[in-house]
Formats: structure tokens, C-alpha cells, sequence
């Protein structure tokens, strides 16, 4: 009887700890899909398409902070697709209340483009600014470089082109 009591606490901890793991290995799982989304985005657009719709089926288990840069993605996914309406909604909330900072210049970035784009020229320069309110805390030289170039490019389209320099050459 204590020996069927012992294997039975055993195993209900056992199941406790495994489900009390998944979670966490579904972070892991959704983490590695986003960081293979990420670095084929602009590379391979039908493996881009496919690790979305793989993150999509999988979005529930997600952390705010990752859904957060999958959202960014599929942003990214509108953006390239000519759906660009789409892409602005979707990158509007990013820009101004993601979590991580980086995030936020990035997704101010993407909206800023995806404005002059649409050559809708004073929405993407009050997304420049805000943006760029940011770029003290931004780490990533790589991620400060696509803002800045984007601000460069946005104002080179309006004319101010000492403005666009500035910024081209930082």
C-alpha cells in the first residue's frame, strides 16, 4: 500500500512538472519559428509564408513580447504583399505600445515607410518623429541603421534634403 502511494505522488508530480514545462517548450518552439520568419523575411517569401502560417496555428501558447514581433512579421508579410492599409493597422499599435523599445523604432520604421509608400508624407514624418524619440535606447546598431535610413529616404521625398543627409550619414 505505501509503495502504490509512493509510485502514485510520483507519477502525479511527474505530470504536474511536465505540464507545468509545456509552456515553456512552447515558447521555445514558437521562438525558434520566429527567429527562422525573421531571418528569411526578405530572402525566401514562400518559407516566410510558411512559417507564418506554422506561427499562426501555434500564436496561442505565445508570450506578449512574441506575439508582439510576430505581429510585426505579418506587418512585414502586408508590406511586401502591396497590402498596405493592412500593414499600417497592424503596425500603428506596435509602434506605440510595444513592450521592448526595440520593437517599437522598428515597427515606427516599418510605418513610416509603408507612409511614404502610400505617399502619405505627413503621416510618415510624425512616425519618423516619434520614432526616432526612441533611438537613444535602441542597442541595435543594425535596427538604428534601417530607421535612420528610412528617415533619410522619407525626407529626401519631401525635399528636405539637408534633413535627409543628416541622417543618411549617422
Amino acid at each position: 500500500m505505501k509503495m502504490r502511494l509512493h509510485s502514485l505522488l510520483r507519477t502525479t508530480l511527474m505530470v504536474l512538472l511536465a505540464c507545468a514545462m509545456a509552456p515553456v517548450w512552447a515558447n521555445d518552439a514558437f521562438e525558434t519559428l520566429l527567429g527562422e520568419a525573421d531571418a528569411v523575411r526578405t530572402s525566401d517569401t514562400r518559407r516566410f509564408a510558411v512559417l507564418l502560417d506554422q506561427l499562426d496555428r501555434q500564436v496561442e501558447g505565445a508570450t506578449t513580447p512574441q506575439r508582439q514581433r510576430f505581429a510585426l512579421l505579418r506587418a512585414h508579410r502586408l508590406m511586401s504583399t502591396g497590402e498596405s492599409a493592412a500593414a499600417i493597422a497592424k503596425l500603428k499599435p506596435l509602434a506605440t505600445g510595444a513592450e521592448d523599445v526595440t520593437l517599437r523604432f522598428l515597427a515606427g520604421s516599418m510605418l513610416a515607410n509603408t507612409y511614404a509608400i502610400t505617399r502619405q508624407f505627413e503621416e510618415g514624418l510624425v512616425a519618423i518623429e516619434a520614432m526616432l524619440a526612441l533611438q537613444a535606447d535602441v542597442k541595435d546598431r543594425d535596427v538604428l541603421h534601417r530607421g535612420l535610413m528610412v528617415a533619410g529616404l522619407t525626407y529626401s521625398q519631401v525635399g528636405e534634403y539637408g534633413t535627409a543627409r543628416h541622417y543618411a550619414v549617422q
